[in-house]
């Protein structure tokens, strides 16, 4: 040690050389870690003992909070972040951090990528999947985007990020494009020979199925869990397995539905790779996915049904406080299980029996006498709780009918759910202390009689002091009420306990039978009673036939018949209906149900998509009537509008009650739904999913007589109409806003024209919609192509010059812009100056009919529609949001030529929109620049990506949708492979937390004093252009703060920037750290000299002014904050990503501090 002596006066320059010899000498770890320096110009070296358990050997510099996020997965809603520094200052990380290990949402990128690139792994944990193949990402997602397959496409991952041989969970929305004798896989995790699960389409037996392997094998032994329903082509399902260790069984799921059990006790771990659109078997790729996949994610832990049921869109509010859920999927045996996660098994006696369910290839148990009994009760009704279940009555008796029931014991039941003698819903408790043979109870009554013979959503709920019945979702019924008396029975199914015996016999069946221990509001009954959706009463798809029979695909049987010049017809891509019905205009042609839809005295919907080819006359596309006049028509009228139309009485001049709106354009699909609400005594129009003004309906009758096509007035077919019908449904209940909403984005969202600009090279653009013809451009000038850098994360695109002859386009119109339309594209502006910039417009020789822009008299975004194809027409302009240099931004512009509007949406999210709006036909496209006065304008100078165009109004959660969509789990996921590297560098291995995205956070627990001088330092993991919150000091802990400064966070272009305020801050000269790789972060501030910034152990970026000027208690946030107004704002706020080892000092730590930070751990 004596050589030593001679570095004094040399400060620390000899620290990091001493450390690295050590380790090359091989110097025990114990050794390494017993020595620090102090710093100072007589440096000695002291005890370190912490040193191996990795906060930094730097004497004199000990954090005052530590947080090594080594903390063990948890389901609580919040859960401890223990701080090893000085302050013990232990945090809280919420919600829970048993989280998904792997969410692919196929969002990250850019539409049209495809070999080699990247889908990025939204759960935290960076664990990215490659496409290869044909594998690639399409628009047209479940929820923005998905992966498209074909028969050699595929994408895979590096490794399995959860163990197979433990509990897990996988899931993923599907689009399967037919249903042929080839095998289909969706998701799989693969081994050597084989893989050890798959998510799949059985062609065999043609079923979805979740399959268990028991080795990893080339043809090895397997459970399959084998669905019951019919899988639908072409049509978005989701499809969840799950494997319960613990129970030893293999589940599947379908659209949140069980549908299948197994046992599954032999297991192995599969590590090799995830799979997303074929399998693994035999020791080669097979069963390749034809079609899509959407929003993948992986969880190690069994989810409940009712995380499931979640998945699948019932939302939290059907899983919170969920005691029973019994979905009688079984449709065979004598019990059906607990989807709820309580174990609560039902039993059928006596002459209960299966029988189809309210869904076609569902079940429901039809009661016959006999009964379904619970296992145990697990209820206290002395508490809130709620009862609801899907009830189907065959008729009213002078009898009480119970549905459910919750018995106390062998005397009196404390609950019921019933049709009661006078033939009224009734939801019913005891109002006794004691209960006894002569017991009376509270009553919730409907006012409306029970329907029969159709299936009705009934709720019962208790608040503590009132009980309140639902039907279909709407209040119907409420009494004061206070339980004292306990019901120690189980719930049954099918009858009551009266005196001691079975009494009050249900005739007719029961399904879905779910009950909460808590009390639902108003809002969580809706949300519920949308979840679950009653379906039609009757349904004509209308998707391909020939001859004149009408299939009807609700479970009611009501055949449709075809009567005159009615044609089937295949569709095409222009109508992006498919396969429908044309209508000649004649009274002589139409479809006619077999029996009555609905009951048009009681509550309904009708909803149908429609395409006039005429106006100017009464059109009836839907009506049901008597046998004189209509009980009601779904129509366009003579005087150009459209209609939902109610008659008082089947008599020849009945009178009429009408909700009008918006204006049949010839040859556009459009969605109308009507409904009549029996207690609000009103008709609404819908046109694709936008409520019109009600009307007041003061009389109505019951119609008897489905007709499709036309209708019936005094007695005479009349309004026959002229045009396409589709997807005609009625529904016994009033459908609500976002069933209907749901219902009109459902179809019609071909795109009329895409140009990805992934070319690259040359002057061709090629047209990637799927439009009957392909609509293909040109580049022109000087526009030339970008290949995409950290800085250009949109990948290949265009780039403008602010060269009015440079652009690229078609000499063919994108869209029709007479008719409604939605035209949108990324954008980034090279600077926001005084010029107007055109990105998009469709034009003449004259003028463009739109203009999506940048507005530089109002220094917005602007979206505008002129009036006419003349020099100066008028224009209708919306226009709003902040446009920043070098920042790429969704554009958005809608026209909607019904409603008479056009919308402005930036990023996702509304701006602006105006009324009144008319257009006109212009007949070219153009990227780049404009006209107007007759010249070119409005020249672009920046980069342009992703040009879609179409013929219809997209709604506001489509666009959103465009932008980027919720992910499918916010948990945060501890647990997760740390930073430190281990042993062999004398360190401890650790754990790491991971952070979705957004709807997450780890704070401190308390309130602190924000510093003026310190650091932060700590390691992050993350990919794709994200970004988001490393750490954070805010006003508050969780939620967007409305004080955020003192940030550290990673933007879209993987650098990293600290921002002491919105207008001081340091950006890292290095970018492109998303890159799955763990790096080293340390931002040093001092009072005095300013902010330093160092990754992975080298100074990357200084300026001695930058240092905090407020002081406020507030807490340090980790993976979250509000960086609103901050520069270079990442797409997310909340970081996409993992972190570790994150540590906050009192002091400002030096150049030497980094380093050592970074390489003691390698």
């Amino acid at each position: 040690m004596a050589d030593i002596r001679g570095v004094r006066g040399r400060s620390r320059r000899w620290l990091v050389p001493v450390v690295a010899v050590a380790v090359l000498l091989g110097a025990p770890a114990a050794a390494l870690a017993a020595f620090t320096a102090t710093g100072t110009s007589s440096s000695t070296l002291t005890a370190a003992s912490h040193f191996n358990t990795y906060r930094e050997a730097v004497a004199a510099n000990s954090a005052s909070s530590s947080y090594r996020l080594d903390e063990s997965r948890s389901s609580s809603a919040q859960s401890a972040m223990t701080d090893s520094g000085t302050a013990a200052a232990n945090g809280v990380v919420e919600p829970p951090t048993n989280g998904a290990l792997g969410i692919w949402s196929f969002d990250s990128l850019n539409a049209g990528q495809s070999t080699a690139s990247t889908a990025y792994d939204d759960s935290g944990a960076a664990n990215s999947l490659v496409l290869g193949g044909g594998a690639r990402i399409d628009s047209t997602g479940h929820a923005g985007s998905a992966l498209a397959t074909t028969a050699d496409g595929a994408v895979t991952s590096s490794s399995v990020p959860f163990h197979t041989n433990a509990s897990f969970t996988a899931s993923t929305w599907v689009w399967l494009t037919d249903a042929e004798s080839s095998w289909r896989t969706a998701l799989a995790a693969r081994g050597a020979a084989g893989s050890a699960f798959f998510l799949q389409y059985n062609s065999q037996v043609g079923k979805w199925s979740f399959v268990a392997t028991r080795s990893d094998a080339n043809a090895p032994v397997a459970d399959s869990a084998i669905g019951t329903s019919t899988p639908q082509t072409r049509t978005w399902t989701l499809l969840t397995g799950v494997f319960d260790a613990t129970a030893g069984t293999i589940s599947l799921y379908v659209n949140g539905t069980l549908e299948s059990t197994v046992a599954h006790t032999t297991t192995w771990d599969a590590q090799t790779a995830v799979y997303a659109g074929q399998n693994w078997y035999g020791s080669q790729a097979v069963d390749q996915w034809r079609g899509r996949i959407d929003d993948a994610t992986v969880w190690q832990r069994a989810l409940s049904g009712s995380e499931v049921s979640t998945l699948a869109g019932g939302g939290s509010v059907s899983s919170t406080g969920l005691a029973l859920s019994w979905s009688m999927a079984e449709g065979t045996g004598t019990t059906t299980a607990d989807g709820s996660g309580s174990g609560v098994t039902g039993t059928l006696t006596g002459g209960a029996t299966w029988l189809s369910g309210r869904v076609g290839g569902t079940y429901a148990v039809a009661m016959g006498g006999g009964h379904a009994d619970a296992t145990r009760s697990d209820l206290d009704i002395t508490k809130p709780f709620t009862v609801a279940a899907w009830v189907f009555l065959k008729g009213t008796s002078t009898h009480f009918q119970t549905a459910v029931s919750v018995p106390d014991g062998p005397a009196w039941d404390g609950a019921w759910l019933q049709a009661d003698s006078s033939g009224k819903w009734r939801f019913a408790m005891s109002n006794l202390a004691a209960y006894n043979a002569s017991g009376t109870s509270d009553n919730a009554i409907s006012s409306a009689s029970a329907a029969t013979n159709t299936w009705v959503y009934l709720t019962g709920v208790y608040t503590g002091t009132q009980l309140l019945l639902y039907v279909n979702g709407t209040q119907d019924g409420s009494i004061a009420h206070t339980q004292t008396q306990a019901s120690t029975g189980p719930l049954r199914l099918g009858q009551a306990i009266s005196d001691a015996s079975t009494s009050d016999q249900w005739t007719g069946s029961v399904d879905d039978v779910r009950v909460w221990q808590r009390a639902f509001t108003a809002s969580d009954v809706t949300a519920v009673t949308t979840a679950v959706g009653q379906p039609p009463a009757t349904e004509y798809p209308l998707d391909g036939g020939s001859g004149t029979t009408v299939a009807d695909a609700s479970a009611h049987g009501n055949l449709g018949t075809v009567t005159g010049a009615v044609t089937w017809s295949s569709g095409s891509a222009t109508t992006s209906m498919g396969a429908h019905l044309e209508f000649p205009g004649s009274t002589s042609a139409y479809v006619s149900g077999a029996k009555q839809a609905v009951r048009t005295d009681q509550t309904f919907t009708v909803g149908a998509w429609v395409r006039p080819t005429a106006t100017g006359a009464y059109r009836t596309a839907v009506a049901e009537y008597g046998s004189t006049a209509p009980a009601f028509n779904l129509q366009a009228t003579s005087s150009g509008n459209w209609s939902f139309t109610m008659l008082s009485q089947d008599t020849a001049a009945p009178s009429a009650y009408a909700s009008f709106g918006g204006a049949p354009v010839v040859g556009q699909w459009t969605y109308l739904t009507g409904v009549y609400d029996a207690t609000a005594g009103t008709a609404t129009l819908w046109i694709n999913g936008v409520a019109q003004s009600p009307a007041t309906v003061s009389a109505r009758f019951n119609g008897a007589n489905l007709r499709v096509g036309g209708s019936l007035y005094a007695g005479a077919s009349v309004d026959g109409w002229s045009g396409g019908i589709d997807d005609v449904r009625l529904w016994q209940r009033a459908l609500s806003s976002a069933e209907i909403t749901a219902l009109a984005e459902g179809r019609g969202q071909t795109m009329a024209t895409e140009y990805r600009l992934d070319e690259g090279s040359g002057t061709a653009l090629t047209d990637t919609s799927t439009a009957a013809t392909s609509n293909a451009g040109t580049v022109t000038g000087s526009a030339t192509w970008a290949t995409g850098s950290a800085t250009t994360p949109y990948g290949a695109h265009l780039e403008f010059s602010n060269d009015v002859t440079s652009y690229a386009g078609s000499a063919s119109p994108g869209i029709d812009t007479s008719q409604s339309y939605t035209a949108s594209a990324w954008v980034r502006l090279n600077a926001v100056d005084g010029t107007y910039r055109t990105a998009v417009s469709e034009v003449s020789t004259t003028v463009a009919a739109f203009f999506l822009q940048y507005d530089a008299v109002n220094g917005d975004w602007n979206f505008t529609v002129t009036g006419s194809n003349a020099s100066s027409p008028a224009r209708y302009m919306a226009h709003g949001g902040v446009p920043a240099a070098g920042v790429w931004t969704l554009l958005t512009g809608v026209f909607d030529s019904s409603a008479g509007t056009a919308t402005l949406y930036v990023n996702g999210g509304q701006v602006s929109s105006v009324s009144g709006v008319s257009s006109w036909a212009a007949p070219s496209l153009r990227i780049g620049r404009a006209r107007y006065g007759g010249a070119a304008t409005d020249p672009w100078n920046g980069g342009v990506d992703d040009v879609r165009l179409w013929q219809q109004a997209l709604s506001a959660s489509q666009v959103s949708a465009l932008a980027g969509v919720p992910r499918p789990d916010v948990r945060a996921v501890a647990g997760l492979p740390g930073a430190l590297q281990g042993a062999q560098q004398g360190l401890q291995s650790t754990t790491a937390l991971g952070f979705p995205g957004s709807g997450s956070t780890a704070h401190t627990a308390g309130a602190v004093t924000a510093p003026t001088t310190f650091s932060l330092d700590g390691w992050f993991r993350s990919t794709g252009t994200a970004g988001g919150t490393i750490v954070a000091f805010g006003s508050s802990p969780n939620g967007p703060a409305t004080t955020t400064d003192r940030a550290l966070y990673l933007t879209a272009s993987g650098g990293v920037r600290f921002q002491a305020s919105a207008s001081s801050g340091v950006a890292s000269t290095r970018t492109g750290l998303a890159d799955g790789a763990w790096h080293h972060v340390l931002v040093s501030v001092s009072a005095s000299a300013g902010t330093s910034l160092y990754v992975d152990g080298k100074l990357d970026g200084t300026d001695a002014t930058v240092k905090p000027s407020t002081s406020y208690a507030g807490y340090w946030r980790l993976g979250s904050g509000n960086l609103a107004g901050l520069p270079s704002r990442p797409p997310s706020d909340g970081l996409t990503g993992t972190l570790d080892e994150i540590a906050v000092y009192p002091t400002a730590l030096s150049a030497q501090d980094a380093a050592l930070h970074y390489h003691s751990n390698h």
